[in-house]
């Protein structure tokens, strides 16, 4: 979200220093000969914005937002600047505008410098004053390990809230407490798996001397199946975990595993995709969420349009998600009564002839328009346009250790099991697409994802 943040202040200054330049161009460097055009300069900024967010994003300007150093990111900033100057340049002559004003790239330049750093202070000076307070906006760190170095990186952890990193507490490993110790202890090494069980965990860093890391062996294999990422302040094993990468958390420079093909990178890029992706198609689909409401509301039985319903997001986080009231009233208590009935195999519970689902219900399921409303979900941040679908909390607690990877994306509104078939595969073969693609991820198997589930709601799969 900080990350986030500074897109939007840098979009905002580029938006500002185009205006001051123009305004300092137009009415101080006045030129009968050539006189200044801000139409032609208008197509520049068009393309330029782009070029910038880009070659910002390319010097590392979001990534670890705002715990950059501020010189390191003053430098940065000049050679971006200088990047996407000369990138500009180049568009210029390619797209031989008759008439661009050196002037006014000069005092473009300038005032992008002077105002995306009084942004970024901003937000700066902001984010170290406001700790995070929901649930769903703070990293939750777990550590394992009792030595020194564990109080070096729950300190680091704890002066660096404005991260939004929150340390959960501390899994002891069977050495002594370090002198004023504080932190939460959660239980020993023994009692790991509940422990993440019954917290949202989202990294656990494993400290200490060799030894004692890899007598956490198992629990670090437990991470690594359940797609929990894992901080490693040093290498104790001889053979490979998974994918490995230096890293660093708070300023503490850590090994750290990941059972996922997604980097933080491609999850910010994919966020924004999402923001706008959902946006775009709230809009689009408007009047059939306002005709849906209509229907629901005239010929269903009594009840509210939305049916609202306690999910399981990403690491574990419990979250409402929102559909249009497919069934007739108190039908979750009916379900109880239809257990028998049940066509899925494992934890979940599906009926193909479900009695509860009203005649207009049946429409809404087959073509999707019941999961309309979700898209909220992923404009708040619960959900993403594409990833495994949402699962209920009882699912989630009857499942297998390796099915609990498929919590470590966010859930999304269609995935592979929405284009491959739906309904009629088992549990498991449903679990292992989710595994596909949690393994192999791509921007062209979430395009593909999306291009093969239009055909898949006219067809009502």
């Amino acid at each position: 979200m900080n990350s986030l943040l500074a897109l939007l202040g840098d979009m905002l200054a580029l938006g500002a220093a185009f205006s001051a330049a123009y305004t300092i161009r137009k009415f101080l460097f006045v030129s009968r000969d050539l006189p200044f055009q801000l139409e032609g300069h208008l197509r520049l900024l068009v393309v330029g914005v782009p070029i910038f967010i880009v070659s910002f994003y390319h010097f590392g300007l979001y990534r670890n937002f705002p715990a950059l150093p501020l010189v390191e990111g003053l430098g940065r900033l000049i050679k971006a600047l200088l990047c996407a100057l000369l990138s500009l340049t180049l568009l210029i002559f390619w797209l031989k505008y008759q008439y661009t004003s050196r002037i006014f790239l000069v005092l473009f330049c300038v005032f992008c410098y002077l105002f995306i750093i009084g942004v970024r202070m901003g937000l700066r000076g902001l984010a170290r004053r406001i700790q995070p307070q929901r649930k769903n906006d703070v990293f939750n760190v777990l550590i394992v390990g009792d030595d020194e170095r564990s109080k070096d990186i729950a300190e680091a952890i704890e002066e660096h809230h404005h991260l939004g990193l929150h340390l959960l507490g501390q899994v002891r490993n069977g050495g002594p407490l370090w002198e004023g110790h504080s932190v939460r202890v959660l239980g020993t090494l023994p009692d790991f798996a509940r422990v993440v069980q019954d917290h949202v965990v989202d990294a656990v860093v494993f400290t200490g001397p060799y030894t004692r890391i890899s007598a956490a062996r198992e629990a670090l294999a437990y991470c690594l199946k359940t797609g929990i990422r894992v901080f490693l302040d040093a290498n104790p094993f001889e053979e490979s975990m998974g994918p490995m990468v230096m890293g660093e958390v708070a300023g503490v420079n850590l090994i750290t595993f990941a059972d996922t093909a997604l980097s933080d990178e491609q999850l910010f890029m994919k966020r924004c995709v999402d923001l706008a992706l959902s946006s775009a198609l709230l809009i689009l689909f408007s009047p059939v969420i306002i005709v849906a409401s209509a229907l629901i509301k005239l010929f269903c039985a009594p009840g509210p349009v939305l049916f609202r319903q306690e999910r399981i997001g990403m690491s574990g986080r419990r979250f409402t998600a929102y559909k249009f009231r497919t069934m007739v009233k108190d039908a979750e208590n009916m379900k109880a009564q239809l257990l028998p009935m049940n066509e899925m195999d494992g934890p979940v519970f599906k009926i193909y002839n479900d009695p509860r689902v009203t005649r207009l219900g049946r429409f809404l399921r087959r073509t999707s328009i019941d999961e309309l409303p979700q898209l909220f979900n992923v404009l708040m941040g619960h959900m993403s346009i594409v990833g495994p679908r949402p699962p209920l909390p009882e699912e989630v607690g009857r499942y297998e250790l390796w099915q609990r990877r498929r919590l470590s994306v966010k859930p999304g509104l269609t995935c592979l099991w929405q284009v491959r078939g739906r309904n009629r595969l088992d549990f498991d073969t449903w679990m292992k697409m989710d595994m596909e693609y949690i393994d192999n991820w791509s921007w062209l198997m979430d395009f593909k994802i999306l291009i093969r589930t239009v055909p898949a709601m006219f067809r009502g799969q």
